[in-house]
């Protein structure tokens, strides 16, 4: 599977150097591919210049098959930020009555393209009502027409929507704009499920991620590994399972973290790591010990050493505070914000350049 981070070529994956010149979307590699592609990027070209700016904030771009038209529209998807009561856990609801009616709704999650042997980034997911088949909903004439003379495996009733959710998490996560892309891996889906297994599928073990190991104290004093490690995560590991950092979400940097420590019975051990409970906020007597973590960010891009070594600094005077109960919950959440944390990442790396140059081609994370 291609898995390169550079722009690939829509229809083939190969190397793209040049773009739409439309939409300023789609990248392709040879005028071939371009014109292979056209039937089907044609429908959206024009109209995707005109859908950059949201209605409101909150609000994502997805696709719409309306079940009695003959071609897909871009819309906005209106989202919302919610708290589950049980659990405190925030989650983003987005609003997909407006295009598809009442009822439950069915889905089909894209992580990969077969049809192209691309593998995503994001998670696209296709929306249907769940009852469109048995409760006499018209054929979607909509998928037929872009399907271009394609033979249609499944016939998909109702109305259709496409959105794009940030990482690949098999379940509802923050949705992201999608692009033009993401409707050609859509329309591939369209014309090859069932018969392909494009969805449902665990990524490659062969794709990885750039995160960071943060070592605990026995494994720095017995093995000389450095406090903030770059490593390479499978895309399968455990840590896109986790949970998002509750802390870094607040700063702009949402990041799922793991205990990697294997258990050591090896003498002066110490699963000590100060800075992994200091992003946790945890002020547990025990919660210190808890040894090594692996640490990625939600949306997969590269995390580097200096990112988390950032974070950290910025976390642990309020965890400190936190601990000895000298900071109220109000005051800690003027400072958990991302304009703050900003600021903070610029003085930190303008101090650390003046002795490491090689801060000086790390990036802001926020």
């Amino acid at each position: 599977m291609q898995t390169s981070t550079s722009p690939q070529c829509t229809m083939c994956g190969k190397p793209a150097p040049d773009l739409c010149k439309q939409c300023q979307s789609s990248p392709y590699c040879s005028r071939t591919c371009q014109k292979a592609d056209w039937p089907v990027h044609k429908l959206l070209c024009r109209s995707f210049p005109n859908f950059q700016t949201p209605p409101l904030a909150t609000s994502k771009r997805g696709i719409f098959f309306p079940v009695d038209a003959t071609v897909p529209q871009f819309v906005w998807v209106k989202c919302e930020w919610l708290v589950d009561e049980d659990d405190d856990i925030r989650f983003q609801s987005h609003n997909k009555k407006e295009f598809l009616g009442d009822g439950m709704t069915d889905r089909v999650m894209v992580q990969l393209n077969k049809t192209r042997s691309r593998t995503r980034k994001d998670l696209l997911t296709l929306y249907v009502r769940e009852a469109g088949s048995v409760d006499g909903s018209l054929l979607n004439r909509c998928v037929i027409a872009v399907a271009g003379g394609r033979y249609v495996n499944f016939a998909w009733p109702g109305p259709l929507l496409v959105v794009r959710s940030r990482g690949l998490t098999l379940g509802d996560s923050e949705l992201v704009d999608i692009d033009m892309v993401d409707f050609r891996d859509a329309v591939d889906l369209l014309c090859s499920y069932p018969n392909v297994n494009i969805h449902l599928t665990e990524p490659e073990a062969t794709w990885e991620v750039q995160g960071v190991r943060v070592n605990c104290t026995g494994e720095i004093n017995l093995y000389h590994r450095p406090l903030f490690e770059a490593i390479r995560v499978p895309a399968a590991h455990g840590v896109f399972s986790q949970p998002v950092v509750g802390t870094s979400r607040f700063v702009g940097l949402p990041v799922r973290m793991l205990n990697c420590s294997p258990e050591k019975n090896t003498k002066g051990y110490d699963p000590t790591n100060n800075e992994a409970v200091a992003l946790l906020l945890n002020s547990a007597p025990n919660s210190a010990k808890m040894g090594s973590v692996v640490i990625v960010r939600e949306d997969r891009q590269p995390l580097a050493t200096q990112h988390v070594e950032v974070l950290c600094s910025y976390i642990q005077p309020l965890f400190t505070e936190c601990k000895a109960g000298t900071i109220a919950q109000a005051k800690l959440m003027e400072w958990l914000t991302k304009p703050k944390f900003a600021q903070y990442w610029k003085e930190y790396a303008m101090l650390k350049q003046a002795s490491d140059k090689t801060w000086m081609s790390i990036a802001s994370p926020v």
